[in-house]
C-alpha cells in the first residue's frame, strides 16, 4: 500500500542542501489492520548521502548492516 500525497511544501532556497531539508510532505495516513506490520520502505532506500560510498543506503551505513545476514536480522526485528 502506498499512501496518497495530497500535499507538498518546499522552502526556496538557493542551495539545495538547505532545501531538502526544510520539506514537507503531507500524506494520507495508511491504518494497519490488526496484526499487520508497516515497513516505511523509502527510508531502506535512501542512498547518495555525502561521504558513503555509491550504492551504500543511509540505513545500512547508520545501523552497520554489512552482510546480508544482518539486513535480514534488522528486517526480522522491524517487523
Amino acid at each position: 500500500m502506498i499512501e496518497r500525497e495530497s500535499a507538498s511544501v518546499v522552502y526556496q532556497h538557493e542551495d539545495p542542501d538547505v532545501m531538502k531539508h526544510f520539506t514537507v510532505v503531507i500524506r494520507e495516513q495508511y491504518e494497519p489492520a490488526q496484526g499487520e506490520a508497516v515497513i516505511v520502505t523509502a527510508a531502506l532506500l535512501e542512498m547518495d548521502l555525502a561521504g558513503l560510498p555509491p550504492g551504500l543506503s543511509v540505513v545500512q551505513h547508520v545501523f552497520e548492516l554489512d552482510s546480508e545476514t544482518k539486513r535480514e536480522a534488522f528486517l526480522d526485528r522491524s517487523v
